[in-house]
């Protein structure tokens, strides 16, 4: 079985305004500070907040420059 592995923070940030970066790295600083112990990745907070926001960076792409 292959282990599950967690989704890359994005280097691209076109689509994310400069408060939402602010407290997205905030609030994901916390989890990891105070949040829940480690838990599998379909339940961990911190991979749901980088999947969102992987999503918002390739829905703000245009669709010739879309990573694989």
């Amino acid at each position: 079985m292959s282990e599950a592995r967690p989704t890359p923070i994005p280097a691209e940030t076109t689509g994310l305004s400069l408060g939402y970066r602010f407290v997205w790295r905030l609030q994901y600083t916390l989890l990891a500070w105070g949040g829940p112990a480690q838990m599998p990745l379909h339940r961990d907070p911190r991979e749901r907040m980088r999947r969102e926001r992987t999503a918002r960076v390739r829905a703000a792409l245009p669709s010739e420059i879309q990573p694989d």
